[in-house]
């Protein structure tokens, strides 16, 4: 923090020592006559020629400076939007495989489920099929009066049940 004081009052200083010369030339230029009290002129150049160097060499630092924070700006806001554009990106693919698995499982669902009531009803109508071709023999061979036939049917997981039974009257 010195430092820094040190060399705004080496600007400060410089920049009245410009002031001075300014006004001195401003006022010999007009025609006006006033005695301005200068050290030695070949001192009093070196002294505005320093200062002038100071102040320009300032004013490149602030600049450099300026130019340096605008740049660095410029780029922070390019990685944040590039990093908005991959996030949005990652974001989509992670969508799309979502909705690809689902639409996968769905049709997987559905292909089993079509699978099942073919089998299902494959059954169904193979047992159908012994049912009539067992009542058809039964008719052949026998007369009504004799027996009856009764039946039921238990519908499992896997497997259609029919029970069959012969009862003599």
């Amino acid at each position: 923090m010195w430092r820094i004081r040190q060399r705004y009052w080496n600007l400060l200083h410089a920049a009245r020592i410009i002031q001075v010369y300014w006004r001195w030339h401003n006022c010999h230029s007009r025609g006006f006559f006033h005695v301005v009290s200068l050290i030695s002129t070949q001192k009093s150049l070196e002294t505005k020629t320093k200062a002038a160097s100071e102040i320009q060499a300032w004013w490149r630092g602030t600049l450099v400076r300026r130019t340096l924070l605008h740049a660095a700006l410029r780029a922070w806001i390019i990685q944040r939007w590039w990093r908005q554009t991959l996030e949005k990106l990652l974001q989509k693919k992670r969508r799309e495989a979502l909705v690809t698995y689902a639409n996968t499982v769905r049709a997987v669902v559905k292909i089993q489920s079509l699978v099942r009531m073919w089998r299902i009803h494959w059954r169904y109508c193979q047992v159908l099929n012994a049912i009539r071709v067992i009542q058809c023999h039964w008719e052949c061979h026998n007369c009504y009066t004799c027996a009856l036939l009764r039946g039921h049917c238990v519908v499992t997981a896997t497997h259609l049940q029919f029970h069959i039974e012969i009862i003599n009257s």
